[in-house]
């Protein structure tokens, strides 16, 4: 599949030339729960960028010398040769002239590329955080699309990432390269998370849901920073686990909006555990939550229950 595809068209089935991350998210899509939506770049240009510049056959090359194997900054800096080759060789002209197309219908607007490789976002393997993901300025230029994309492609190939795919024996040769292109969304009041089922008890059923405002972390792994960490159960009033540090204790969720969120979250799930089966038990869902209190679905990932 070459051509540049609306994300809500996508499922799960895509997967192979989408990515995990486009696929999953046209799904949201297509259940009817509003969505970061965009396009999708498939992994055919990711594929042709590296073998019309050369840049695969360097890539195995590079990997059958035994130093990169043995030596851990041979290997860090031959990985790093390998972007740079990826970030300098030309976009295809025709591949960006399509890319320009789809920016310019929105204008005005900042956008975001995201990776969407084969190996993130699925079953035993999240790989979050390994990739970039891009932000341009309002009404990029090619040139800066160009770099948006080239940049993004040449995260396949960080220290970090190989590593993890090493550790997880994830096939370097299969991996390939998606890329979510999205509107960077405005009036944004939070950043989240949410679980969506409770991961402390199996006896008060319920979502998981992180808050923290733009710039601030969800995950309550920053320092001594913390989240908003909220409870929302189905079937009984929401618990506030715990506030903010960086909100000043103020709420960020207002009340009037926990149970359309929670609702909300329950079409994510109901959706996708249908589609994902036995090789999940929830679904781990990115959102930001808009000035007016409503959510958008940003990504969902398969998640396996770890409860004490």
């Amino acid at each position: 599949r070459e051509a540049l595809t609306d994300t809500c068209e996508l499922r799960l089935a895509d997967t192979a030339w989408a990515g995990a991350k486009a696929a999953q998210l046209g799904e949201v899509c297509s259940a009817g729960v509003p969505t970061s939506a965009g396009f999708v770049i498939p992994v055919h240009h990711y594929l042709a960028h590296l073998a019309d510049h050369h840049v695969d056959a360097s890539a195995a090359t590079l990997r059958a010398a035994p130093r990169f194997t043995e030596d851990g900054h041979a290997r860090g800096a031959a990985l790093e040769a390998l972007r740079g080759r990826i970030e300098a060789a030309e976009v295809d002209p025709a591949l960006l002239a399509a890319l320009v197309a789809r920016v310019r219908r929105v204008r005005g607007r900042r956008w975001i590329l995201r990776s969407s490789t084969n190996a993130e976002d699925l079953p035993g393997f999240s790989g979050a955080g390994l990739y970039e993901s891009v932000v341009t300025p309002a009404d990029p230029t090619p040139a800066q699309l160009a770099d948006a994309l080239r940049e993004v492609w040449a995260s396949v190939w960080s220290r970090r990432a190989w590593d993890e795919r090493e550790y997880y024996r994830v096939d370097h040769d299969a991996v390939a390269m998606a890329v979510l292109v999205q509107p960077f969304l405005d009036g944004v009041a939070a950043m989240g998370v949410a679980i969506t089922e409770n991961p402390f008890s199996t006896q008060r059923s319920g979502i998981l849901v992180n808050l923290a405002p733009p710039g601030g972390s969800v995950t309550a792994a920053e320092g001594e920073e913390l989240p908003e960490q909220i409870l929302l159960y189905r079937h009984s009033r929401p618990e506030m686990i715990s506030r903010s540090t960086v909100h000043g204790g103020r709420p960020i969720l207002p009340e009037a909006a926990m149970r359309p969120l929670r609702d909300r979250l329950d079409q994510v799930h109901a959706h996708m555990m249908e589609r994902w089966g036995t090789r999940a038990d929830a679904a781990d869902v990115e959102l930001a939550l808009l000035n007016d209190g409503s959510a958008v679905i940003l990504q969902a990932r398969p998640y396996r229950m770890r409860r004490p």
